[in-house]
């Protein structure tokens, strides 16, 4: 959320803005009949922390996104200083293991460390690809029921219910 919101925060300092936003008013507009739509949603950014604290974020997260099979929601809280400790445990541990090696292996592991990889001769490999023609794809049709109404108000709509997922 915070993303976001620096996201939107930032899409007036830009000297694009009417083309960074005329297409975000359209596309609102147009999923959802509303003109409005994109300044809710910008006022809705700015209210996420709160919606956070008082735990609708959560409940909009188990009514919509849990059990649902297009999407996945990942939650990070930074830890202050974990990565310096993790810094810290890694460096004592290489320690540890350098002051067990002989000079030999040292000077072994940094030249092989430092040696070029060989490359791989695949020349077989693409030899016995075969390009993929028009001809040997296979045919897959799906014949979806598609709604094609005139409205009251002159607009034109046309839907088709995809099985995927409820789209």
């Amino acid at each position: 959320m915070a993303s976001l919101g620096l996201d939107i925060a930032l899409t007036r300092e830009s000297s694009d803005t009417g083309t960074d936003v005329i297409p975000m008013l359209a596309d609102c507009y147009a999923s959802t009949g509303n003109p409005w739509y994109y300044c809710d949603y910008v006022d809705a950014i700015g209210q996420m922390d709160a919606w956070n604290q008082a735990g609708k974020y959560a409940d909009t997260v188990r009514t919509f996104l849990l059990g649902s099979q297009t999407t996945a929601l990942t939650t990070t809280y930074p830890v202050p200083g974990l990565k310096e400790e993790q810094d810290a445990a890694l460096a004592e541990k290489l320690a540890a293991v350098k002051a067990e090696m002989s000079e030999e292996e040292i000077a072994a592991l940094v030249e092989s460390s430092n040696a070029a990889e060989e490359e791989e001769d695949n020349t077989a490999m693409v030899a016995s690809l075969q390009a993929v023609t028009a001809d040997s794809l296979p045919e897959e049709v799906k014949i979806y029921e598609i709604a094609d109404e005139t409205g009251d108000d002159g607009i034109r709509r046309v839907d088709v219910t995809a099985a995927v997922d409820g789209v």
